[in-house]
């Protein structure tokens, strides 16, 4: 496999970091969240950004750090709204591979949930039913960015294990 960047997309709390680690660990590659270097480059959390600057100012610092992290064989987990502003998208598939990773609203709801108060368009949502609406509204939204991935991977049933194994197995074919 020669050098590649692998950029890995999809809703909040599809698994991409976790899926991201795993499927870096499978390729000997390095593994690159978005949201963290974000998070280093401010000195600050994602929701702390939000708060005291606005979605504005958080969707420019994305795409500088979209832009800046190109690593070569990596494998990079965007945040879920990074595609679908700007140029990210393009840029993405430009310098990269990309795989959307799409998981049923229902999942991604119970995850979510799980881990209030890390994503702040979220943030308001206290109950399954809330956010499964607001969920769902965000997916169809960015449905047609995220379908301009190179892979879609469907999560529904498949440990971490054997989702890694599915792209290293597409990947090869690829080659």
């Amino acid at each position: 496999m020669s050098k590649r960047r692998i950029y890995l997309v999809g809703m909040p709390g599809c698994g991409k970091s976790t899926l991201g680690k795993a499927l870096a660990e499978k390729l000997n590659y390095t593994f690159v969240d978005l949201d963290t270097e974000i998070e280093n480059v401010e000195n600050r959390t994602i929701p702390q950004i939000f708060e005291t600057e606005g979605e504005d100012y958080f969707r420019k610092v994305e795409q500088k750090v979209l832009h800046d992290n190109l690593v070569d064989n990596a494998v990079i987990a965007t945040g879920g709204g990074a595609p679908c502003f700007f140029d990210n998208m393009d840029f993405i598939k430009n310098n990269g591979i990309s795989i959307f990773i799409d998981a049923d609203i229902e999942q991604l709801a119970e995850r979510v949930l799980s881990q209030k108060g890390t994503r702040p368009l979220l943030s308001h949502a206290e109950d399954l039913l809330t956010v499964s609406k607001s969920l769902e509204e965000k997916y169809n939204a960015r449905l047609p960015f995220y379908t301009k991935s190179d892979f879609r991977l469907f999560v529904k049933d498949k440990s971490v294990e054997k989702l890694a194994e599915e792209v290293h197995q597409w990947l090869n074919r690829d080659i």
